[in-house]
């Protein structure tokens, strides 16, 4: 986080190192959902291996909803919950139908995809309906790790740079609170976090500030800041 910081304070593009960090949980995730293919593919010949042993025998819900080919929002806005059986039918429901339809664009017009695995010494072969759950699979995991590290990137980003900025204009500790705990036991605020609470020279006044790191494409998320009448920094 401390690269981001002094990225930003310099007025130098960030988003390289939330790439890179994206990139590095793309790749370790996707080595994970891999293998636990390859284990599910190499010990069962049942026609639906895929949801009897990677949707349904899955221990999170995280797994379950990259195997269903969902993320987390989209259940919960079908459903009202995602909770962890209803995402399961709700992954087994999506798989049956992305079967349908890639049998219905199954043929000689369109390329075939078909993917081998291989470890330890040993292979196994999906057919063209496994290769494509497979793919589908790796693009759910990769929307929900990169939209994961972008909010975790903002969340963690935008306290510690707050903090940075009021030591750096040498604001005193004690005219401002960082900490949402705080800002409520002293009632400051009620249920909705704020980033930062700053309190005028005679403490008479607390200015409340929501700090975010806007994007070419997101400017839009300042009108929330803007609506709760806070500053917008």
């Amino acid at each position: 986080m401390s690269k981001i910081i002094v990225s930003i304070l310099e007025g130098k593009d960030y988003r390289p190192f939330v790439l890179a960090t994206i990139n590095k949980r793309f790749i370790d995730n996707a080595y994970m959902l891999i293998k636990k293919v390859y284990q599910a593919k190499k010990t069962n010949e049942d026609i639906d291996w895929w949801i009897s042993n990677l949707v349904e025998k899955a221990t999170d819900k995280k797994t379950i909803l990259w195997f269903g080919g969902l993320n987390n929002k989209t259940v919960t806005n079908m459903m009202g919950t995602s909770k962890k059986e209803v995402c399961i039918e709700l992954g087994k429901q999506n798989i049956h139908a992305l079967e349908l339809l890639i049998k219905e664009f199954s043929h000689d017009d369109v390329p075939r995809v078909l993917v081998s695995i291989d470890y330890k010494n040993d292979k196994v072969e999906l057919n063209e309906l496994e290769s494509l759950i497979l793919i589908n699979t790796l693009a759910a995991m990769k929307l929900s790790v990169q939209g994961g590290a972008w909010s975790e990137v903002g969340k963690k980003t935008e306290k510690e740079l707050l903090y940075t900025i009021f030591e750096l204009l040498g604001i005193n500790p004690a005219q401002y609170v960082l900490v949402f705990e705080e800002m409520k036991r002293k009632g400051l605020v009620e249920n909705r976090e704020i980033d930062g609470i700053v309190f005028s020279d005679d403490s008479k006044k607390a200015l409340q500030i929501e700090l975010k790191l806007l994007g070419i494409g997101n400017p839009e998320i300042a009108d929330e800041a803007l609506a709760r009448k806070v500053c917008e920094c």
